[in-house]
């Protein structure tokens, strides 16, 4: 019978760092690339649409989906520094999901990751970030940020499940657009998250 561990979102975020580093195995460069399939996902055509997108592919594992949906300028911050660290930016964020999607174990003999699922609860509704917001102000048009509690329920191929509870700043912003249905629609990316976790 599995047991379950109970983490805030610091907690989880220091075990993924420090785990040992974790690819999938390579493709075979001989073989020819298959053709890209229809996107499972609806187009970000909203700020809701985007975090539900980033659920659905958090709990697919899809790691080219993750590039696609995070903003370039992505940030995580983060409630505590992890080393010199007071943020994850996007090159680190891909790592960190790496780890969490390729379904082997750590270097370290950390456990394997088997499946994610995550619950949201938004707080409020989407605002415009202010100007003068240190990390995602600035932007014209301006980025767009709402609150969410979230529950992540992590299972390892271990007797211990992973339970990750708190709460989230989610920023979306939009700075291009894709023909949909003969229209141009914005495409909204994650801009960052703000870990908003009360110890």
């Amino acid at each position: 019978m599995k047991t379950k561990a109970w983490l805030l979102i610091p907690g989880m975020i220091l075990i993924l760092v420090t785990s040992g580093c974790i690819f999938s195995p390579k493709d075979d460069p001989s073989e020819d690339p298959p053709s890209a399939p229809e996107s499972p996902y609806d187009p970000s055509t909203t700020p809701d649409i985007m975090v539900e997108n980033f659920k659905k592919i958090y709990e697919e594992g899809d790691i080219d989906a993750y590039r696609e949906i995070l903003h370039d300028d992505y940030l995580f911050i983060l409630k505590h520094s992890i080393g010199d660290a007071d943020f994850f930016n996007y090159d680190t964020e891909l790592v960190v999901a790496q780890k969490m999607f390729s379904g082997a174990a750590g270097a370290d003999g950390a456990p394997a990751i088997v499946a994610i699922r995550f619950d949201y609860e938004a707080l409020g509704v989407w605002v415009d970030t202010p100007t003068d917001e240190a990390h995602f102000g600035g932007y014209d048009p301006p980025a767009k940020f709402r609150d969410y509690t979230v529950d992540m329920y992590i299972t390892r191929q271990t007797d211990t499940d992973i339970i990750v509870r708190g709460s989230a700043r989610f920023y979306a912003i939009t700075d291009h657009t894709q023909e949909i249905q003969g229209q141009q629609k914005p495409i909204w990316q994650l801009l960052g998250q703000r870990d908003n976790t009360n110890e």
